[in-house]
């Protein structure tokens, strides 16, 4: 028989690494147990994290140990299956291993197209899945969302310094010292922009202005996507849809000197088309008339 050393090891790494459990074996209670019984370690865990009980909890009051049952494991009789809790606890991390190195693939994906909103998103991500495995049998893969996270959120802060954004670009270093509290080069990034920021006290817009202008420039464009639009129904002859989107316009902005422009040819065109329908008119009424008169002629 291998000595029970050798047993833990064989059982931690089938549940993918070590655990933050005492290092001698667990005493477990069952109703019919007629005395306590000695599991090692790595069982007693695995046992644990399904959710069955362990001796310091049979005795707390209105607990009843015949009716426990953890994540489809059961203890029935005394009888623990032992094995299905082992390879329970092994898929699932396998599952949580698999599902955190696509999201890590996502995320150095979208770095690398310096998408780093949606990297920002996969990193985290990609660190909660770390979180679950307790970074046991992940630490290269820790390690590489770590950086990527540092990388993509100071691109981030960068961008926003850049634009003067200065709020920003501090919120974006504090949530990465959150996780990192130790990062070199978010600390010294936040130092300088927060100098820069200090530096620029009085000489910049306020925030509230900014934002409003946001809105104007956003409502500007809005506007011009209609003169545009009346401009091409212009062109394909429809005539009342381009003066309603022309109307539009410069209801949103009395002094669009395009959207003024485009309406008078409209208008233009309107006039010459009830001019010619006129001259059509009188021209049909002469033939009428000279119709008539040859009859009466005859």
């Amino acid at each position: 028989m291998r000595p029970l050393q050798g047993r833990r090891q064989e059982c931690r790494r089938s549940l993918g690494g070590p655990l933050n459990l005492p290092d001698w074996p667990t005493v477990l209670l069952s109703p019919n147990m007629p005395r306590p019984t000695c599991l090692p370690i790595c069982i007693a865990a695995a046992i644990l994290g399904s959710g069955n009980i362990l001796a310091a909890d049979v005795e707390k009051p209105g607990l009843n140990p015949a009716n426990t049952s953890g994540q489809g494991i059961t203890i029935v009789d005394g009888k623990v299956d032992v094995l299905a809790v082992v390879e329970e606890e092994a898929t699932r991390r396998q599952a949580t291993t698999g599902v955190m190195k696509r999201t890590l693939a996502r995320a150095s994906a979208s770095e690398k197209q310096k998408n780093y909103w949606a990297a920002t998103f996969f990193y985290e991500a990609a660190l909660a899945r770390s979180r679950q495995l307790g970074g046991v049998n992940v630490g290269v893969e820790t390690k590489r969302a770590m950086a990527g996270l540092s990388n993509s959120r100071i691109a981030l802060a960068k961008a926003a310094n850049k634009q003067r954004e200065f709020e920003e670009a501090d919120r974006q270093i504090v949530q990465l010292l959150r996780l990192d509290p130790e990062n070199k080069k978010a600390l010294e990034y936040r130092d300088y922009n927060r100098e820069v920021a200090k530096a620029h006290e009085g000489r910049t817009p306020s925030r509230e202005t900014l934002a409003r202008a946001g809105v104007m420039m956003r409502q500007k464009a809005e506007i011009n996507t209609m003169v545009r639009d009346g401009k091409l129904f212009y062109e394909m002859r429809l005539l009342g849809e381009a003066k309603s989107k022309l109307k539009q316009a410069i209801k949103m902005d009395p002094s669009h000197r395009a959207a003024y422009y485009y309406l008078s040819l409209i208008q233009e065109a309107q006039y010459g088309d009830a001019a010619r329908k006129r001259d059509l008119m009188q021209k049909e009424r002469l033939v009428d008339v000279e119709r008539e008169w040859n009859e009466f002629l005859k």
